[in-house]
């Protein structure tokens, strides 16, 4: 079966912290992940992943950066996600498929993975991240409207 197109975003704030939201729906539900979903017919990557962080934190991203694609499910539920990430500089607020949206640290974050509060490979895809963003030198690549 061909995979599912989808996208998310490793979005971090001034302090360094990592965005994420609390899964509403399967796959996951109750579990802590990045601002994500499908894309929809007919859209870009970079469409649906900006659609996707609005909808689900509130948060009108700039300019992402790919940072990588995963494969992820099982059956007849599989996905190829495209992974983004950048910076924002405002809160997020929970809506759509988010239950809640909260800024963590790296140290907070670990804890959560260790009680499998979290989808599969967030840490390693947020370590991922924070490399990437310490090469680009930590700009900030997305603002608030």
């Amino acid at each position: 079966m061909t995979p599912r197109l989808a996208v998310s975003a490793c979005l971090f704030d001034r302090e360094g912290r990592v965005l994420l939201v609390k899964r509403r729906n399967e796959p996951y539900a109750g579990r802590w992940s990045l601002p994500g979903g499908r894309v929809e017919a007919g859209e870009t990557l970079a469409g649906a992943v900006h659609r996707e962080v609005l909808e689900e934190t509130g948060i009108v991203a700039g300019s992402l950066t790919l940072l990588c694609s995963i494969a992820a499910g099982e059956g007849q539920r599989t996905f190829e996600i495209s992974v983004f990430f950048g910076t924002v500089d405002r809160p997020a607020q929970a809506g759509g498929d988010a239950a809640a949206t909260v800024f963590v640290h790296r140290a907070a974050l670990a804890r959560l993975a260790e009680t499998e509060e979290t989808t599969p490979d967030l840490i390693r895809i947020v370590t991922m991240a924070q490399q990437r963003r310490r090469e680009a030198g930590g700009t900030l690549a997305s603002s608030g409207s």
